[in-house]
Formats: C-alpha cells, sequence, structure tokens
C-alpha cells in the first residue's frame, strides 16, 4: 500500500479505530451492568443495598461520561490522522503525543473498567446466593 501521508499513521489509524470499537463495547457493558443492578435494588430492599448501588450507579455514570469523552476525542484524532495520511497537514509530533497519551488512558481504562466490573459481579454473585438461600 502506498501512502502520500506520514509513514506508519495508517498503524496509529487502525488502533484508533479498534479504540472506538472498544469503547462502543465498554458504553453496551455498562449499560447492561446498569440495568443488572436497577434489577437488584428492585428486588432487595435495604441500607446497605441502597448505598452500594448508589456507589455502583455513580460509579456507571462516571463510566458513560468518561467514555463519551474518549469517543469525542478519538473521532477528532481519527480526523487529523487521516488529513496526516492525505498529506495535507504535518503536525506528527502533537499527534504522536496525543495518540501515545490516549494509548496509556486506553489501558487504563480497560484495567479500571475490568475492576469495577469484577467487583459488581462479585457482589451480584453474593447478592443472588443470598436470593437463591435467604439466611
Amino acid at each position: 500500500m502506498t501512502s502520500t501521508g506520514i509513514p506508519g499513521f495508517e498503524l496509529y489509524l487502525h488502533e484508533n479505530l479498534g479504540w472506538e470499537r472498544a469503547l462502543d463495547f465498554w458504553l453496551q457493558e455498562n449499560a447492561y451492568l446498569k440495568v443488572q443492578l436497577a434489577k437488584m435494588l428492585d428486588l432487595h430492599e435495604g441500607k446497605d443495598m441502597t448505598t452500594l448501588g448508589e456507589r455502583f450507579q455513580n460509579s456507571f455514570i462516571q463510566n458513560d461520561e468518561l467514555i463519551q469523552d474518549m469517543q469525542q476525542d478519538i473521532v477528532s484524532m481519527q480526523q487529523e490522522l487521516k488529513t496526516a495520511l492525505a498529506g495535507k497537514e504535518n503536525r506528527n509530533s502533537s499527534l504522536l503525543s496525543r495518540h501515545s497519551m490516549r494509548r496509556n488512558e486506553m489501558k487504563n481504562y480497560e484495567q479500571q473498567f475490568a475492576l469495577l466490573k469484577n467487583e459488581f459481579n462479585q457482589v451480584l454473585s453474593v447478592w443472588l446466593k443470598s436470593v437463591e438461600h435467604p439466611g
């Protein structure tokens, strides 16, 4: 493949598109977790559960906002990468710096989301056991 733009930017664009797909997936996962939380709270009342539910709900809302912010930045970066690939503009140091920063942010977010999801699933599992076998 021959490109008139900056060499290697095709790889950055591909990585960027992968991040966009990952964010879409996390947004769907986050929505699913919110539905599961609502079901859990509908069936189980109590101050402890309400406090825990509020904590998770706040985390899920923050996730939505963070994902949407990252999506906007990624779309902007895609446009810049496409422009650079077309050879129309050469702001490669700034763009590469942002891309590297976004890569680290995506890695950190992936880890944070996995921890939150795991914690929620553990709480959900304990709750399901208590519903199946009330003490």
